[in-house]
């Protein structure tokens, strides 16, 4: 029964072949039709080279692609054969377009083959930045192969794959910070890491002697930029106090922004602030924060009223959001620690702990972001996504200041100062500063409302400051607030 398989399975895929592209059966040992060659360069949904299981792909290999990144080419070409009893070796020749000279190829005119090696891959480094005003292309062209049984180019009479060009195109470099916020203790010689990430790499040779960002300082410290290699996406620097700040009663913020002079596009948070809050003597067994999300609820929802001219007809009303509020997760050694979860064991090491005083607003979803604060409302045409508009996700959102202290049912209430990087759909990018205070209370049996008034900030947007007034709750069932006599916001373009 099993040789009638084998035999059925072999004249379909011999079928397969022959009537579609026959790029899925690389490498497979019940492949029986001609031997051949190809190029076997497949992109994803962004146009980018798939690396590593791309015959599990089903998009066609390409015979042009635009090169637009800083990262090597990878180039594969694949063989597909029933049976290889010794090496197979290929030559392939290189025409270049243009005059950058700035990568180096490798392997540089020959490839090879055997029976563990079906797949061998043309190396493109790339050294340095290319001129995007004038053409720049390399064709690539498999020429000869020391097999004469093995076939150069695919099976098929609408593309061969025998040549490829690869054409350098527009070449974007980008960088951002991480987060916008790093919170310390204040104590002299206290030091932290931070890193600018450039999701597109960047090259060492523009950026070993610069400056990356400009320093607004509130307080002294030394920055030191930590050894970089060829090929890192991030340039970390240790930062390091050199006086104390730790006057429990006093806010420090000292403010890093990157430049926009340079040849990379400052995108995402272009701000990172270094500050040392308030200390406030609180009862962590208040735990306000844990009142507002909800831990049975997979996407920790609190509920919005803001007071804005929704419909810019001149005519104000509350309007309803929805945003997803998380504990901040903390070390135990956190003065504001509070155990969530041990694990069910003894062992701390898996125990987890939240902040008893503070929340975050985040999305779900990776990549994506929540509607913080009702944000969105406040913009036409605005990116969305997490790495254009960062700061529709606030990593540190509010913070609770009980009562004496101690109160479990009532306290005030601040948003946690900070620049929030939010970008239109044309491009525009805009620094949002934000802070606001208000009150929280239980208003019925477990339903807890703040009321909160939020300052916006930015010159070109609102030309100075902008307010908006808000009531959230850790529940949907509420009653809507009584309506206010002043004017609310209408929503600006981006």
């Amino acid at each position: 029964m099993k040789a009638i398989r084998n035999i059925i399975l072999g004249i379909v895929c011999v079928l397969i072949v022959q009537a579609c592209s026959p790029d899925d059966f690389i490498g497979e040992t019940y492949y029986s039709g001609p031997s051949y060659l190809r190029f076997f360069l497949v992109l994803d949904s962004d146009s980018i080279p798939l690396e590593g299981g791309a015959s599990k792909n089903n998009n066609p290999s390409v015979e042009n692609y635009t090169h637009k990144l800083i990262k090597p080419i990878k180039i594969p070409v694949a063989l597909t054969a029933s049976e290889i009893n010794e090496e197979v070796t290929v030559e392939y020749s290189t025409v270049k377009t243009g005059t950058y000279s700035g990568y180096t190829q490798s392997p540089l005119d020959q490839l090879r083959f055997s029976k563990d090696k079906l797949i061998d891959t043309i190396f493109i480094e790339i050294n340095e930045r290319w001129d995007t005003s004038e053409v720049n292309q390399l064709e690539f062209e498999l020429t000869k192969v020391s097999d004469p049984s093995i076939s150069i180019g695919s099976l098929n009479s609408h593309q061969k794959n025998k040549k490829l060009t690869v054409s350098f195109g527009h070449l974007e470099t980008t960088y951002t910070f991480p987060s916008n916020r790093k919170v310390v203790e204040g104590r002299k010689g206290e030091a932290f890491e931070f890193s600018v990430d450039f999701p597109k790499g960047f090259f060492m040779d523009e950026l070993e002697s610069e400056e990356l960002f400009v320093a607004n300082d509130g307080f002294d410290y030394t920055l030191t930029r930590n050894p970089i290699k060829k090929g890192d996406t991030q340039i970390t620097y240790t930062c390091t106090l050199d006086e104390d700040i730790n006057i429990d009663d006093r806010y420090y913020e000292s403010i890093l922004t990157l430049r926009d002079d340079l040849a990379y596009l400052a995108i995402g948070n272009k701000n990172l602030q270094i500050v040392k809050p308030l200390k406030v003597e609180r009862d962590k067994a208040a735990n306000p924060a844990a009142h507002f999300y909800n831990l049975n609820d997979p996407y920790y929802r609190t509920y919005g009223e803001m007071w804005i001219d929704y419909d810019a007809d001149g005519i104000s009303d509350w309007r309803s959001f929805t945003q997803f509020t998380f504990p901040m997760v903390v070390d135990a050694d956190d003065p504001n620690a509070v155990l969530y979860s041990d694990g069910g064991n003894s062992d701390p090491s898996d125990d987890v702990y939240h902040h008893a005083f503070k929340v975050r607003i985040d999305s779900p979803n990776a990549g994506r972001t929540t509607n913080a604060f009702g944000m969105k409302y406040l913009f036409n045409d605005e990116y969305t996504d997490a790495d254009k508009s960062p700061g529709f996700n606030i990593d540190d959102a509010l913070e609770f200041f009980p009562k004496d202290g101690t109160s479990t049912t009532e306290g005030t209430v601040l948003v946690t100062s900070q620049y929030l990087t939010i970008s239109g759909t044309s491009r525009s990018s805009y620094l949002i500063g934000i802070k606001g205070d208000g009150t929280y209370s239980e208003i019925s049996d477990g339903l807890y409302e703040i009321i909160l008034t939020i300052e916006y900030t930015n010159d070109e947007l609102w030309g100075g400051k902008q307010e908006v007034h808000y009531h959230i709750y850790n529940s949907n069932v509420y009653a809507e607030p009584a309506p206010l006599d002043i004017a609310g916001p209408a929503a600006v373009d981006l």
